[in-house]
């Protein structure tokens, strides 16, 4: 979604064209810049075609530990009822990992964006 958004602004606010590739490109280098990482993008884009197109997520509660009592929620990609035997789970700590590198992301989006509105406007007072 943000590398739409990328493509998109940069074609109706910049009057510029802009490749899936180049928007990508585009999302990495602010990222990187920024020293954020990006190995979240894979995991979203995984569950994100897994939920989409081939189950529903099932809500579930994983025991960490009886004594103190610990509790963790997770995701399964399937009904599943021993984790042991079929660990196909995703923790929420996973999702909050997505979630995290997801707004990161946009900030540098956003940051980026605003550059190029700069750039541009610059580029516009100064005959180019």
């Amino acid at each position: 979604m943000l590398r739409t958004f990328v493509i998109r602004f940069s074609r109706l606010i910049l009057k510029k064209r802009c490749s899936e590739g180049n928007a990508a490109l585009i999302l990495e280098q602010a990222m990187r810049k920024a020293g954020h990482s990006f190995t979240w993008m894979e995991d979203l884009r995984r569950q994100r075609a897994t939920f989409f197109h081939e189950t529903a997520p099932w809500i579930a509660m994983e025991i960490k530990s009886r004594q103190p009592s610990r509790y963790e929620l997770i995701v399964l990609n399937e009904n599943v009822a021993d984790l042991e035997k079929d660990p196909n789970c995703v923790s929420f700590e996973a999702y909050r990992q997505i979630w995290l590198g997801l707004q990161a992301c946009a900030a540098d989006v956003q940051r980026v964006a605003l550059a190029m509105i700069g750039e541009a406007a610059s580029s516009l007072t100064n005959g180019g």
